[in-house]
């Protein structure tokens, strides 16, 4: 005899629920209204009849005991069958009501953060002979901030409402445990609802606890150091970039940068710091332009929503390397030609830098939509739009170098037509070019 889940089913949840069973219940309850089309209705006294009962365990139900254990039993009432979750402690009772949720109302763990609806459904069956237990075998997660909302950060710390779907999604896979990252105010929301959902808090990895990092790369991101997790996230094109800019705009190409770039590029003189961080990147362009045009290759065959999320979850990130490795490497071939003293190549190739860092910024703000909409105006760490101003100061400070002050010269000599070099009238023809301008007709006129 099968077990009906509909739109009339019952709940009971234990009197007075500890404060993680209430969040789990709310999950529940959302997950069976979203399914089922209805809210569900629920009963508190332990006297009432209901068809899906959330409990503690007793020893009659033979429930593992051991800490976050639950299990499904199916009660005989009279001619009516209950659905029991049962547990010896509240993260087993979460664990179980999660898995209900997941296993019998087909709801995905990542159904927030993959924008993944939920299929409706007039009813459920289950078998109703079927015993189930089940235990969660503690793993500890690194939960930090990366980009926040901005308009649910308040003071620049993300607020319940940003945290509520993480923490969400840990307790779905199993997660226990949450380590705070030491970037994250003290005084936060997310290390009190932490507990409240009732996750484990315990000490960051720069403490010493000790906690294993988890950052496994796909195959294409840059290897920079001798481990197998010396892989490069996005900031691997941008800070290095700023901090490169930085050091040659102050004059101080003559001496390592001891500091910044030493991490990666080993004790050696400003110049072969430069040509390292650039040559990576343009070995890695081969690999990201050719898994960018499979990507676009599959897009047209599949169904809008289907098109939207593999854009999203995967072309954007790979639009994110690419446009880095582009910009590093055009920013590389800028500093060479400036060291040869070619000053008008050396401006083209800023510019090309700093437009092809531009592209991820576009990427960014085209991933913003629907519910993520202003997702990534706080890129506050990484910061794009820095290393994008930080290529316009370098093009702009190279063409001074030639250019000034009428910014003229170089249109003059490079791109004036011969008959008209040597009689012209000066309040016609000196308007100068925009730096765009002049750099997109002094890249057709050089070939690169």
């Amino acid at each position: 005899m099968a077990f009906i889940i509909d739109n009339n089913s019952t709940y009971r949840i234990p009197k007075d629920p500890a404060s993680p069973i209430r969040y789990a219940w709310e999950m529940v309850k959302r997950d069976h209204e979203q399914v089922m089309g209805a809210a569900p209705s629920i009963v508190l006294g332990e006297e009432e009849l209901a068809d899906i009962v959330i409990r503690y365990a007793v020893p009659e139900d033979r429930c593992l005991y051991r800490p976050e254990a639950f299990c499904f039993r199916f009660v005989k009432d009279g001619g009516r069958t209950e659905l029991h979750i049962a547990a010896n402690d509240d993260l087993g009772l979460v664990f179980g009501m999660l898995e209900y949720s997941g296993k019998h109302l087909g709801v995905d763990p990542f159904w927030f953060w993959a924008d993944l609806p939920s299929e409706r459904r007039s009813r459920v069956e289950l078998p109703a002979d079927v015993r189930f237990a089940g235990t969660v075998r503690p793993v500890p997660r690194l939960v930090r901030q990366r980009r926040g909302v901005p308009d649910r950060v308040e003071g620049g710390i993300p607020t319940r409402e940003v945290w509520q779907p993480v923490f969400e999604a840990l307790l779905r896979c199993g997660g226990n445990m949450v380590i705070p990252g030491t970037d994250l105010p003290k005084h936060g929301i997310h290390a009190d609802l932490a507990a409240e959902m009732g996750l484990w808090v315990t000490h960051h990895h720069a403490e010493p606890l000790g906690a294993e990092m988890f950052r496994d790369y796909a195959q294409r991101t840059i290897p920079y150091g001798p481990n197998e997790d010396d892989r490069a996230g996005d900031e691997f094109y941008h800070h290095p970039a700023r901090i490169i800019v930085g050091h040659w705009l102050q004059g101080k190409s003559d001496q390592t940068n001891e500091w910044w770039l030493y991490w990666a590029t080993g004790d050696v003189d400003f110049p072969e710091q430069v040509e390292w961080f650039p040559r990576k990147c343009a070995d890695a362009v081969p690999g990201w332009r050719e898994l960018r045009e499979r990507i676009e290759r599959l897009l047209p065959e599949l169904a809008d929503p289907d098109r939207l999320r593999l854009k999203d979850h995967l072309l954007l990130h790979v639009e994110l390397h690419l446009s880095g490795c582009e910009g590093f490497d055009a920013l590389g071939k800028s500093y060479s030609a400036y060291r040869e003293g070619n000053y008008p190549l050396a401006f083209v190739y800023a510019s090309q830098a700093m437009w092809r860092y531009r592209k991820g910024q576009i990427a960014l703000q085209e991933a913003e939509h629907g519910k993520w909409d202003h997702f990534f105006l706080a890129d506050w760490l990484t910061n794009i739009e820095s290393t994008v101003q930080n290529m316009d100061t370098l093009r702009r400070w190279l063409r001074m170098h030639g250019d000034s002050p009428d910014f003229f010269a170089w249109y003059k000599q490079f791109l004036m037509p011969e008959t008209e070099k040597y009689i012209y009238l000066e309040n016609t023809h000196r308007n100068p070019l925009s730096d765009d301008e002049l750099a997109k007709r002094l890249a057709d006129k050089f070939g690169v």
